[in-house]
């Protein structure tokens, strides 16, 4: 089964997550903090931060688009070369990129 296969919010969060997780593989230094998380490359840098009840997706600080949709809380940090990420959404979802390709197990 792919996340297209995954019911609503399901579906989005796996999305949102297979999205993260290419960005930050690409990405040559990762940020986070409180509520954001800042993927850096020669090319471009990608915040994803988290406001009232989205993430939202900004490239080179401009403009922006919505990522997730019904968001109580984004929490992100790197251990080492994992980056870490917490959603809270009707359920919690925690997620560890590593070694920031794959991601860890996703439970709802």
């Amino acid at each position: 089964m792919d996340a297209f296969d995954t019911p609503g919010m399901e579906r989005d969060v796996h999305v949102f997550l297979q999205e993260l997780r290419d960005e930050a593989a690409a990405s040559e230094r990762i940020t986070t903090a409180d509520g954001q998380i800042v993927l850096h490359s020669s090319e471009r840098t990608i915040m994803y931060e988290h406001r009232s009840d989205r993430i939202i997706r900004r490239v080179d600080y401009a403009g922006f688009e919505v990522a997730l949709l019904d968001v109580k809380q984004m929490q992100a940090r790197e251990e080492g070369k994992n980056l870490n990420v917490r959603v809270l959404v009707p359920e919690a979802v925690d997620v560890i990129l590593y070694p920031r390709l794959v991601p860890g197990e996703v439970q709802f």
